[in-house]
């Protein structure tokens, strides 16, 4: 199962990116589970230049790929982690997730 998150345009609340681009989810701890974030708003006509440059404290990537529009990764655990995408005209943007456990006996997810 992929998740996918688009950021908010002009920062406006979205459902899954919080108003600080800061991503929190809830998985089972050994659950391996993709993402895909959509940067097509924030890049506004701009591409991906290269690949996002994911840092993870905690997770394990199992694999990543990204288009010029997108950064998908797939993981394996929880923890914190950052996604540093770079543009064809050079803007950065930094996004911070997190991703907290749930008791793998629990009913809700």
């Amino acid at each position: 199962m992929t998740t996918h998150y688009e950021l908010p345009e002009r920062r406006q609340p979205s459902l899954f990116v919080g108003d600080d681009y800061r991503l929190t989810d809830t998985k089972f701890r050994d659950e391996r589970k993709s993402y895909t974030i959509n940067l097509a708003r924030w890049l506004d006509g701009d591409t991906i230049s290269g690949a996002p440059v994911w840092t993870l404290s905690g997770p394990t990537k199992i694999s990543e790929s990204n288009t010029t529009t997108t950064s998908t990764i797939l993981i394996e655990g929880c923890g914190t982690g950052e996604l540093k995408v770079t543009t064809a005209a050079g803007r950065v943007k930094i996004l911070e997730f997190r991703w907290e456990a749930i008791d793998s006996s629990s009913e809700e997810y």
